[in-house]
């Protein structure tokens, strides 16, 4: 694992952290890097789920850091950098854009803190990466339009009747419905 993804196991219960708060846990290569990482040492553990989390107060992730983009995000999304047959939940807090966003809908369950703000500004900027056609692949055409086109921050009630999260809690208790949940599934 790297300094900036940790792992940590308890109970059937991995849990995931992204951990570079002091850049909002922006995805560089490092993080790619752990997070693949991480769903390998997952894959091969006997965990059977996992809770993806965001360290820190103001952002679950801000997507690619902007000043040291990731080469290759795909390796760092559960689901397609490593093959899972376990689920994935993740606690979602403050900012979550672009390429976050695209790792977050590709988790099975997703619990969102009252304060979770998704955005996805690639294509108001003029590209956008391929990851994105599965993430919204997930949610009704017309909503992943609106979403994607429009570049309109979707708030956490909004993203909940889009679903694109599962359930919405109040901020810091995101963590622990997720944790509730993997108690169930474990």
């Amino acid at each position: 694992m790297s300094a900036v993804v940790t792992y940590q196991s308890a109970d059937g219960v991995a849990t995931v952290t992204i951990d570079r708060a002091e850049r909002m846990n922006a995805l560089d290569e490092a993080v790619v890097q752990g997070l693949g990482a991480a769903w390998r040492r997952f894959a091969d553990s006997d965990d059977r789920v996992a809770v993806l989390r965001g360290a820190g107060e103001r952002a679950f992730s801000v997507g690619a850091d902007v000043k040291a983009p990731p080469r290759e995000l795909w390796q760092g999304v559960p689901g397609i950098g490593v093959a899972l047959d376990k689920p994935v939940i993740a606690a979602v807090h403050g900012w979550c854009i672009g390429g976050a966003y695209v790792i977050v809908q590709m988790c099975d369950l997703v619990v969102a803190a009252d304060s979770a703000v998704f955005k996805y500004p690639e294509a108001q900027l003029g590209f956008t990466g391929g990851l994105i056609a599965s993430a919204v692949a997930r949610i009704p055409h017309k909503v992943a339009m609106e979403f994607m086109l429009l570049g309109e921050d979707f708030d956490a009630e909004r993203a909940l009747q889009a679903g694109m999260v599962n359930k919405v809690v109040p901020a810091g208790e995101e963590l622990d419905a997720a944790r509730a949940w993997a108690g169930v599934l474990a």
